[in-house]
């Protein structure tokens, strides 16, 4: 993974910072919400899936939609999207969530752009 190989450094959480993080989940998810010009109201804070492995991700991605996340922020260069598709789908097939209550937002490259445009 290119973000792993680039900034090793990241990943290094003491376990302080691990438990500090953890205890603001609760805290986090019940956050404010920004109404989109459809009128929808979509989380303001979400699960950001950088610097996670597909291995990682997948159960952080399960972790996070059950304790309240809606909100899963994704993008093609963290070569981890397939693994966030199939926790969600799993949850889904589960009918622990509905896809209509979730929020999926990416990043796309120029060049990701250029080949959709092009298909």
């Amino acid at each position: 993974m290119l973000a792993r190989k680039l900034f090793p450094n990241l990943l290094k959480l003491s376990k302080f910072t691990q438990k500090l993080m953890y205890s603001q989940v609760k805290v986090t998810v019940g956050g404010p919400l920004i109404t989109l010009s459809n009128g929808t109201k979509m989380p303001q804070v979400g699960l950001g899936t950088w610097l996670s492995s597909p291995e990682e991700v997948k159960g952080a991605v399960k972790y996070a939609i059950n304790t309240g996340y809606r909100l899963i922020d994704t993008a093609a260069i963290y070569e981890n999207e397939d693994a966030i598709g199939e926790a969600i789908q799993e949850l889904i097939k589960e009918k622990k969530i509905k896809r209509e209550d979730l929020f999926i937002t990416t990043k796309a490259s120029k060049t990701i752009q250029i080949e959709h445009l092009n298909c």
